[in-house]
């Protein structure tokens, strides 16, 4: 496999579907919890798939569920953030960067790093994108259970007498086979070397 490529496992959609393909998701599954394939490796997902925990700077990681449009709210509970637990291997202690992002976002960095995610960091409330901080809201930490909401536009039925309407573009992922198992490939970040 290669290294600028991230993969998650494929397998056929049900019948029905306008898909041939779909992301086969890990067990447990039927309720919305933080994803196993799609985190970064520095990230430590608990087994019940409801926390986490981050290594070596930020990263991120996504649910489980995606969203294409409608209303959304989440809570997240803080259990160390805001700059407690500062020792010698951590004299900034532990902080958190909470938000939503797209498929896109890379995960080998803060939500808000780049246009394809939005964050609110934990230090001074501000809220991220293009890393760049804006005023937003007060600051949060450990103990603290802070709500994520996001209203996206329902999607619309493309025009049939325009072709080139944005709503026509469907975006194909096709499986690769690799070790007698489907896979999707989708580009990854790659974090500099120091």
């Amino acid at each position: 496999m290669n290294r600028r490529f991230k993969y998650s496992p494929a397998g056929p959609s049900p019948e029905g579907s306008t898909l041939a393909y779909r992301t086969l998701e890990s067990r447990p599954s039927g309720y919305v919890r933080v994803s196993w394939e799609d985190r970064s490796p520095f990230v430590k997902v608990t087994p019940d798939g409801l926390g986490l925990a981050g290594e070596k700077g930020f990263r991120s990681a996504r649910c489980n569920v995606p969203i294409r449009e409608g209303k959304w709210y989440m809570e997240v509970q803080v259990e160390n953030g805001g700059g407690n637990g500062k020792s010698d291997t951590s004299p900034d202690g532990a902080h958190v960067r909470l938000g939503w992002g797209r498929r896109e976002a890379p995960l080998n960095g803060p939500v808000g790093m780049d246009g394809y995610s939005y964050g609110v960091r934990d230090t001074t409330g501000d809220k991220v994108t293009l890393s760049r901080p804006r005023p937003y809201g007060k600051p949060f930490g450990s103990g603290d259970v802070i709500g994520l909401y996001i209203s996206l536009p329902e999607k619309r039925e493309a025009d049939p007498n325009d072709p080139h309407d944005p709503a026509t573009i469907k975006r194909k992922r096709i499986p690769i086979l690799y070790k007698n198992q489907l896979y999707f490939e989708a580009m990854d970040y790659a974090p500099p070397k120091k």
